[in-house]
């Protein structure tokens, strides 16, 4: 990949590598990247990359090895929990998987960004009591902080958590918060689904909150 490209500095081999086995997991090409990165020398920049391979290639126990191998030589990074989380997740290890998310929020107990990956994870495993416990323990948190509603409505929107989403938007109802952007995302999330009508009719529901007529797109949803 990088033949006749000798004069590059360290940094930029090492980025045009990462853009180039990023391309490929992309494209479904996890073979082909784990190529690449078994030509290479260790590089812990490569790791995660490495990870993410393995796990697109069904090779969950390789994965698991790994990570264990990287922990014991960086210790419990928030980089090296989260995929431990999502190995355990595919591997379907509940009680490693909730170690795992522990020991995140216990790096950063007040940054809401953690508890709201439990939640998506807890979604994704099947534990559907656990994902809404975590859901109502997310708002005694952080249920002030209008911002951080947003940063969970959004995964739960990707993985099709209509279910969640709607436990989510009559909380923020309950708190008094902006439900049109969280209910704009709902409605995606049903068109992921294929549901059309339950798609229309959320539509519906922010014409209902903003006054807006037909034909207009939902103004102000500004999620980032």
């Amino acid at each position: 990949f990088l033949n006749g490209k000798a004069g590059l500095e360290p940094k930029e081999r090492s980025w045009l590598l990462q853009q180039k086995i990023s391309a490929l997991l992309a494209e479904k090409q996890g073979e082909a990247a784990l190529t690449i990165l078994g030509s290479l020398p260790a590089e812990s920049t490569l790791n995660e990359q490495r990870v993410l391979a393995l796990l697109q290639l069904g090779r969950v126990a390789d994965a698991e090895k790994f990570l264990a191998d990287w922990r014991k030589t960086e210790g419990g990074t928030a980089q090296i929990l989260r995929l431990q989380v999502r190995t355990w997740r595919e591997a379907g290890k509940s009680a490693e998987m909730e170690s795992a998310l522990e020991a995140l929020r216990l790096l950063g107990p007040g940054d809401p960004a953690a508890y709201a990956y439990g939640i998506v994870q807890r979604s994704m495993i099947g534990d559907a009591a656990g994902a809404q416990a975590a859901l109502d323990d997310y708002f005694l948190r952080f249920g002030a902080q209008a911002r951080s509603m947003l940063s969970l409505a959004q995964p739960l929107a990707e993985i099709g958590a209509v279910d969640l989403m709607e436990r989510f938007i009559a909380k923020l109802a309950e708190q008094g918060h902006d439900r049109r952007p969280a209910l704009l995302l709902l409605a995606q999330a049903h068109l992921k689904r294929g549901e059309w009508q339950a798609a229309a009719a959320t539509i519906e529901r922010i014409k209902a909150l903003r006054g807006i007529s037909a034909g207009q797109a939902p103004g102000g949803m500004d999620l980032m």
